[in-house]
């Protein structure tokens, strides 16, 4: 835009010196040349200000998608942070059902008492024998 603005003051230069200079054009092809040129800036002047006009809405398009784009971007990357979250709570879900399960393999059985002391007393001996000699 910044070139055509550049064009649109030099344009608007010229013009400015071709009725200065047709002023003072008796006659003759030169004023005649200088009608046509002053009609032809005339008319680039036109042109660039339409062009000028595509461009800034051309402008205001793109940054209106660059901004649903950026919308677009932000619901995509909570989706994805959203679905990692989600896989990493099910992963330590599983890890801890996995831990409980071996956990619960390890529970020792019930311990269930002697029902007669004189067995209880035989085996605290012997427990004790074995363990002696183990030492």
């Amino acid at each position: 835009l910044t070139k055509i603005k550049s064009l649109i003051d030099e344009t608007n230069e010229t013009i400015k010196t071709s009725r200065k200079l047709l002023r003072q054009a008796s006659t003759g092809d030169g004023r005649l040349t200088l009608q046509k040129n002053i009609k032809t800036n005339n008319f680039n002047l036109m042109v660039l200000k339409q062009y000028e006009s595509y461009l800034k809405n051309k402008k205001a398009a793109l940054v209106s998608k660059y901004k649903a784009n950026e919308v677009t971007y932000g619901v995509v990357y909570s989706s994805y942070a959203t679905a990692k979250t989600s896989q990493e709570i099910l992963y330590l879900i599983n890890q801890a059902e996995d831990q409980m399960t071996r956990l619960s393999r390890v529970i020792l059985p019930e311990i269930i008492p002697f029902e007669n002391n004189l067995i209880e007393k035989k085996w605290l001996e012997i427990s004790t024998q074995i363990s002696e000699s183990n030492d």
